[in-house]
């Protein structure tokens, strides 16, 4: 009885073993089925951040190329407002000097740097330059001032731009090529008039033009130097006729047609018109854009001495009349 007893609780026991096992299995391919969906989804998320991964980088590439011709077009517009603004500086400088007709630089101590230049006996040290400065229009002009040695003094007579065999100093002006001026130099009372054509790289002036310790002030020891501009003249090239006209006018358009036609031109159409209307309405139609070509050349000239020409000229009109009365009073 005892056996039977052990061997049916040994059944129950493999019975219950059996269920244990059975139910295992199912729980383990239930998680082997959510393994699979796992990395199933896993995968998914994988390539997902694979494809999401190059996109980016490559809206990133783009993005980059962008902001560089973003920088390039800023870069080039940057420069070219810059170009702007320097036009509109020079033509509102040229505008503002287009009355100025007299200039005059001084130079304080003159005397302490003569003795300088000739204990030193350097040439460099006797070369004063002027700050630049505006006047008839024209920029970018200097005045120079150089003291000379004492075996150029000597040898002044025999210089072709010499006022004085005995001067001590030289006196230049300076100024871009092209430029045509009728000038008068002076340093102290001391002047002289001249007429050149700059080639922007050698200066016009008198080698030998005074002695300075003639011409400068007693009171305060300085030197006045200075220029009176009597005419200009320039010609302006067709660059330079565009720069003037786009700083004037802040457009780079080319200005438009007028609408109004001469009468040569006005009959050419009535008569090309009579003759074939069909052609000049299909030419009316399309819209006919001009080509510009060529190129443009024109003259600035600037003459300070326009009333003292008329002045001049009424006196020398009135002395006339005066004369002819007198005549007829006689």
């Amino acid at each position: 009885r005892t056996c039977e007893t052990a061997q049916a609780n040994f059944s129950k026991l493999e019975a219950a073993r059996a269920e244990c096992d059975a139910a295992r299995k199912q729980d383990i391919h239930h998680l082997e089925d959510e393994l699979g969906k796992c990395i199933h989804r896993l995968d998914h998320h994988d390539t997902k951040h694979d494809v999401g991964s190059q996109e980016l980088q490559h809206a990133r590439q783009q993005a980059e190329e962008q902001l560089a011709q973003a920088q390039v077009q800023n870069g080039h517009s940057f420069s070219e407002l810059q170009e702007e603004v320097r036009r509109l500086h020079v033509s509102c400088t040229e505008n503002c000097s287009m009355a100025t007709k007299q200039v005059e630089w001084c130079l304080d101590g003159i005397l302490q740097k003569m003795q300088i230049f000739r204990v030193s006996g350097n040439s460099e040290r006797g070369v004063w330059m002027s700050p630049p400065f505006e006047a008839v229009g024209v920029g970018g002009l200097y005045l120079e001032l150089r003291m000379l040695r004492p075996d150029e003094i000597n040898n002044g007579s025999d210089h072709e731009c010499s006022i004085d065999g005995s001067a001590d100093c030289s006196v230049f002006l300076w100024a871009p090529a092209g430029i045509r001026l009728s000038f008068r130099l002076y340093v102290g009372g001391e002047n002289a008039e001249l007429r050149h054509v700059f080639d922007g790289v050698s200066p016009c002036g008198v080698s030998h033009m005074c002695c300075i310790a003639d011409q400068m002030c007693r009171q305060d020891g300085s030197l006045r130097v200075g220029i009176e501009i009597y005419e200009s003249s320039r010609d302006l090239v067709a660059r330079d006729l565009e720069a003037s006209f786009e700083s004037r006018s802040g457009s780079k358009k080319a200005p438009e047609h007028s609408h109004s036609t001469s009468k040569p031109a006005l009959e050419q159409t009535r008569n090309t018109s009579k003759v074939a209307p069909e052609h000049s309405r299909s030419q009316s139609k399309a819209h006919v854009v001009p080509v510009q070509s060529g190129a443009l050349r024109a003259q600035q000239y600037f003459n300070h001495r326009l009333m003292e020409l008329i002045q001049s000229q009424g006196r020398g009109l009135q002395e006339l009349v005066q004369r002819k009365v007198d005549l007829v009073r006689s």
